[in-house]
């Protein structure tokens, strides 16, 4: 295609070199028109000036179009109706919105699949409790409801083991800097109580709701033990399946394609 100008041209190229940081490696090569669906139009771009920009494997087209008129632009969506509830299903919902809610920020690190750090901040203080469930069985989990509260989680998960902890203190010991700011005093498994999900706080207690909040997620696991850790089982299963995939079926870059038009600019005072 023949560029209308060198002044369009040297535009177009500014433009691309200023966008391609949104240019994904691994886009697929966008149609200059969407394939019909039975819900959305087919739009048709009108391609002014094009710009490619070539990379060792792919190539990243900036087109400028003749802006779409706004009926075209329009999608028809289609609206689903949920089915009525039912008078159980209707008592349920007012009974949860009466009960009261809470949110429950926590950031748990789990050592060798044993004991959990769990941290969390009531307003300026920080607080620490370790427990003897492997919080990876509740990653996922985003809400628990109780006879009297809605307890909603927002979790932060991680995982280490001992060794490396103390190999990443000996390291940071050699190269001088400074020790950690405290020591982390971790309570034997003994200390737990036998046969069911607790914790142990270190230092005084909060004054909110937060315990009540790690008594009812403890409580959850032991009731609901044997589906959490079915169900952490099942994806860690399948995050093996998908990455094995992905080894064997490497994803191949594609080429893409960034319609635009400018609204309004100096270079471009209408807008086309």
């Amino acid at each position: 295609m023949k560029n209308t100008s060198h002044h369009s041209s040297a535009a177009l190229a500014a433009i691309a070199a200023t966008v391609l940081i949104l240019a994904l490696p691994l886009c697929s090569r966008a149609a200059e028109s969407p394939a019909p669906t039975e819900t959305q139009p087919a739009l048709r771009l009108q391609v002014l000036e094009s710009v490619e920009v070539k990379f060792p494997d792919r190539s990243i087209f900036y087109q400028r179009v003749v802006p779409p008129a706004a009926t075209a632009a329009r999608v028809p969506v289609a609206v689903s109706v949920a089915p009525p509830l039912s008078l159980a299903e209707s008592a349920a919902a007012e009974a949860r919105v009466a009960k009261k809610s809470a949110v429950l920020m926590l950031s748990a690190t789990v050592y060798d699949r044993q004991v959990t750090e769990l941290r969390w901040q009531v307003g300026q203080r920080g607080y620490r409790a370790w427990s003897n469930l492997d919080f990876n069985y509740l990653a996922g989990l985003g809400e628990i409801e109780t006879g009297e509260c809605v307890y909603y989680l927002i979790m932060g998960l991680g995982n280490e083991t001992w060794e490396s902890t103390a190999e990443s203190e000996r390291l940071a010991a050699a190269d001088g800097l400074a020790a950690p700011v405290e020591t982390k005093i971790v309570p034997d498994l003994a200390k737990f109580p036998a046969g069911r999900s607790t914790y142990l706080l270190s230092g005084e207690a909060p004054a909110d709701d937060s315990l009540a909040a790690l008594d009812a997620l403890h409580r959850y696991f032991d009731t609901h033990r044997l589906r959490l850790i079915a169900d952490y089982e099942k994806r860690a299963a399948d995050r093996t399946a998908r990455e094995r995939w992905l080894e064997e079926h490497p994803p191949v870059p594609q080429d893409t394609v960034i319609n635009f038009w400018p609204k309004k600019s100096r270079n471009y005072p209408t807008g086309r």
